[in-house]
């Protein structure tokens, strides 16, 4: 008897120790959405030239809304953020009805004898296929 006893404790220390560890893992969870604001970007297209309103925000407006944006992207080959075009749409009955939309800005800036940034996170004097602006006055 005592055996089946010891057995049904610690199965209900399993069990208390899972719940505890849910509680953990939910608490961590609301601090990150709180700290953010509820603002977070996911990589990936969103379709929203059809919207009904577009709105055009910049990135501080949109941390400020709080919103999850869909982001379309260019990295260089290291996996610096050359730029790319974020979005949050919103729908009723399936159809878009509003869109918030802006602009990623590269993460690095190039010197101003050299603005273009290329996929191989080197900068360049001049344009060319692949290369975005980032120079100093893009920011």
């Amino acid at each position: 008897m005592a055996e089946s006893e010891r057995g049904e404790g610690d199965f209900a220390g399993w069990i208390i120790l899972a719940i505890l560890g849910l509680a953990v893992w939910g608490g961590i969870s609301l601090y990150r959405e709180w700290s953010s604001g509820g603002w977070e970007e996911h990589a990936g297209l969103v379709k929203f030239e059809d919207c009904r309103e577009i709105f055009t925000i910049n990135l501080d407006a949109a941390k400020k809304l709080g919103k999850s944006f869909t982001c379309a992207s260019q990295r260089t080959w290291k996996g610096t953020l050359m730029g790319g075009k974020c979005a949050h749409v919103e729908t009723s009955n399936g159809l878009c009805t509003k869109a918030y939309v802006y602009d990623q800005n590269p993460t690095v800036t190039c010197q101003d004898k050299t603005p273009w940034l290329g996929y191989d996170d080197l900068c360049y004097a001049t344009w060319d296929t692949g290369r975005v602006f980032a120079g100093p006055s893009s920011r």
